[in-house]
């Protein structure tokens, strides 16, 4: 069978524009969604409730450094008084300066672990957000015809609008919010009337 040389072109023309498409639709397929998880905690309002969070915790720590560090130089204070304050000996000032560095190295030890609790708890509260982001985001892609989502950051140099989730993601999460059922107040419960005693 023998082609000319115009039914040789549309020929070819159908195969590229096929091949064109199918392309199109394995990219779609398996393709990338970008979300910028710090942009969908800005539209649900959840970076001011970590910020907040972050910030009772921060007060709390401040507190409680404050309270130890009262209370290690009441410790001292009571060491000097004992030891006859500006009347001490030698051998006993030097023991108070020795006692004195103690406290501050036990000071140190302290501040150092109640930091370490607190940055441990902020990884908490953001890997807690990325786990309620995730199934959500994963939904929203699908339905784009992608497989795959990166969180926005400096190494994606450029990608196309049609891929960005975020919008989608924080929209979804505001409609699941909405739709939890909002919990009923306890109404309290009305103070009982005194009996008034009859005069005799």
């Amino acid at each position: 069978m023998k082609f000319n040389n115009f039914s040789l072109i549309v020929i070819l023309v159908v195969a590229i524009a096929g091949f064109v498409t199918s392309s199109r639709v394995f990219a779609q397929q398996g393709g990338v969604a970008i979300i910028d998880i710090d942009q969908v905690a800005r539209e649900i309002g959840a970076d001011k409730e970590f910020l907040s969070a972050l910030k009772q915790a921060q007060d709390k720590l401040n507190a409680k450094l404050k309270e130890t560090q009262v209370a290690m130089q009441k410790k001292f204070d009571e060491a000097v008084t004992q030891a006859g304050g500006d009347k001490a000996s030698d051998e006993k000032k030097q023991q108070l300066a020795q006692f004195n560095q103690q406290l501050q190295n036990q000071f140190a030890q302290y501040k150092g672990q109640a930091q370490t609790a607190l940055k441990q708890e902020q990884a908490k509260r953001v890997l807690a957000f990325r786990e309620l982001v995730r199934p959500v985001a994963m939904e929203v892609a699908k339905s784009k015809g992608l497989s795959v989502v990166l969180q926005k950051t400096e190494q994606v140099i450029a990608f196309q609008e049609a891929v960005d989730i975020t919008s989608g993601v924080a929209a979804k999460l505001k409609a699941q919010e909405a739709a939890k059922p909002k919990k009923a107040l306890k109404a309290s419960p009305s103070p009982k009337a005194t009996p008034i005693k009859k005069k005799k």
